[in-house]
């Protein structure tokens, strides 16, 4: 029986110092995500599907991780369309006063069908 209670003893305390453990890496990271906020991208574009000689036009919203409203943190939105293959075809580099943007890529004749990937980042 009193095996049993030290390996109860033994155990609690091992929980004890995981918690503190585990709640200390929190803080950290919380620290990390005040102290440098990641952005996230979104692109909300015209159509689902295009067609050679179209426009696919966008607008991209930027938003912090840590807040959740619009950036003030970045200034400039990279856009690029690429091909199936992963060609980049175009890229674009667009202001943003107020943590959005607006473009467009025109689908010249030279490109081939396939379904294309268009990439934003800041």
């Amino acid at each position: 029986m009193k095996r049993y209670g030290l390996y109860c003893i033994f155990w609690l305390y091992s929980i004890l110092q995981f918690a503190s453990h585990v709640d200390s890496l929190y803080r950290k990271v919380e620290g990390f995500g005040i102290g440098l906020p990641q952005e996230k991208v979104y692109l909300h574009i015209d159509n689902t599907c295009y067609f050679i000689g179209d426009t696919i036009w966008y607008k991209g919203y930027v938003t912090r991780s840590d807040k959740g409203t619009l950036t003030d943190l970045s200034k400039i939105l990279y856009v690029e369309l690429l091909t199936p293959d992963g060609y980049l075809v175009e890229r674009q580099q667009l202001e943003m006063p107020d943590g959005t943007a607006h473009g467009a890529f025109v689908l010249t004749d030279s490109l081939y069908a396939g379904y294309y990937e268009l990439r934003a980042y800041t």
